[in-house]
């Protein structure tokens, strides 16, 4: 499970991953889960959601109060070439996040009625200590005890909910801009190794509720998608956020830029204490996302020991795995898509 609970009170309520409603069989899941199709003549994921597209995904859930079944955060990683002519090998690098929602709970709707706001925040910047075990970061998976320590994570959640006790009077807009300075003037005393800078670098705030909020993707942009990362495929999706990294398409840089984690704090926050009111206290989640490598046409190359145009090429630069989302040019030594 990728994702630790906090309340105001000081309980940790889960870390476990026998609590969830839904087994993804993992705390990080990718294609293989949500079957991405593969691009033509390739094992490449080709997974369209709407208007972006992502050769990498990673999904994981997490459980609130709000609603006995799960919500999913998902991250999908495009890539734009040569975006500057005058960059040898330049390389965009966008990464897209989606909150994932039981298709019967509307999360503004409600929250309207119940008085409560919501916000991520995104820690977009963090050091390369943030990481899993394993030595193949393309495919390793943990939970945020994992990437960040125990004691780090419990300084976030805690730090969450403090700053949000005090939101019971703003405006969700107003609310996670105060989040976001909570974190921009504070770090953790637990979590400096994690950190750019003096503090946090890179933090970036979404409103989930409110008129700022994000919408679910309608039915017509649906109809243009041929993958939907989110579990179960019943909920409902909506694009929250969306950061560019530039690199290039040296095989250093993909890895980097393809594999990061992302740690993301949800958070629900009481707006007011009417007899409608589901969030009485502040709570809060982590979850350390990244994508995860692997299609089911590249598994199927890996197991057959069969060679295609993408898994052969790299099958030198990993000896035991397949990057099926990779091209190397072994003259060069430069990955391609």
């Amino acid at each position: 499970m990728a994702i630790i609970k906090f309340v105001a009170a000081g309980t940790l309520l889960l870390h476990a991953s026998s609590v969830l409603a839904i087994d993804l069989g993992g705390p990080i899941v990718g294609c293989t889960a949500v079957d991405c199709p593969s691009a033509s003549n390739s094992t490449s994921a080709d997974c369209r959601v709407a208007d972006r597209k992502s050769t990498v995904i990673g999904l994981a859930n997490f459980q609130t109060s709000l609603d006995k079944d799960d919500f999913t955060w998902s991250e999908g990683v495009s890539t734009y070439d040569n975006v500057d002519p005058h960059v040898e090998h330049d390389r965009i690098y966008e990464e897209n996040f989606y909150l994932g929602l039981p298709r019967s709970f509307d999360l503004t709707t409600n929250a309207t009625g119940s008085g409560y706001g919501a916000c991520a925040l995104f820690f977009t910047k963090v050091t390369d200590r943030v990481k899993f075990g394993g030595n193949d970061s393309t495919t390793s998976v943990g939970t945020c005890n994992d990437a960040l320590s125990a004691d780090c994570v419990n300084a976030l959640l805690k730090q969450a909910t403090d700053a949000s006790g005090s939101f019971n009077k703003s405006s969700t807009a107003d609310a996670c801009k105060r989040l976001q300075s909570a974190f921009s003037d504070n770090l953790a005393p637990q979590c400096p190794q994690f950190a750019t800078g003096d503090n946090w670098q890179g933090l970036e705030v979404r409103d989930l509720t409110g008129s700022d909020a994000s919408k679910p993707l309608t039915d017509a942009e649906n109809s243009t998608s041929n993958c939907y990362p989110t579990l179960p495929k019943s909920n409902s999706l909506t694009h929250v956020a969306a950061f560019n990294t530039s690199g290039t398409s040296v095989a250093d840089s993909v890895v980097a830029n393809l594999f990061s984690i992302t740690p993301i704090l949800t958070v629900f926050f009481p707006q007011n204490q009417s007899n409608a009111a589901v969030v009485h206290q502040p709570e809060a989640q982590l979850t350390c996302l990244k994508a995860v490598d692997g299609t089911d046409a590249s598994n199927k190359t890996a197991n057959n020991g069969a060679a295609d145009k993408d898994s052969a090429a790299v099958m030198p630069l990993r000896s035991n795995f397949v990057v099926s989302s990779l091209l190397i040019t072994l003259a060069m030594g430069v990955l391609f898509f």
